[in-house]
């Protein structure tokens, strides 16, 4: 019984790690590290969930091409 509710108190615990790495994200090592230092807070899991579903890139904002060229 006592192996049992370690082995599910690991799994939740680590769950935004085992989720992070399943999803292939780009950031699964910080991910990974505050979930280990941080984790036993429910802050720091709630970050780490939290960075598992934040986007790996931003879309940067292209810039516009309506400045007026000069003519020479």
């Amino acid at each position: 019984m006592i192996v049992i509710e370690t082995v599910l108190i690991f799994l939740v615990y680590f769950f935004p790690s085992f989720l992070a790495y399943a999803k292939k994200k780009r950031t699964f090592g910080a991910i990974l590290i505050i979930n280990t230092l941080f984790g036993i807070t429910i802050l720091g899991w709630i970050l780490a969930l939290g960075l598992v579903f934040r986007p790996d890139h931003i879309a940067r904002k292209q810039p516009s091409n309506n400045k007026k060229k000069k003519k020479h």
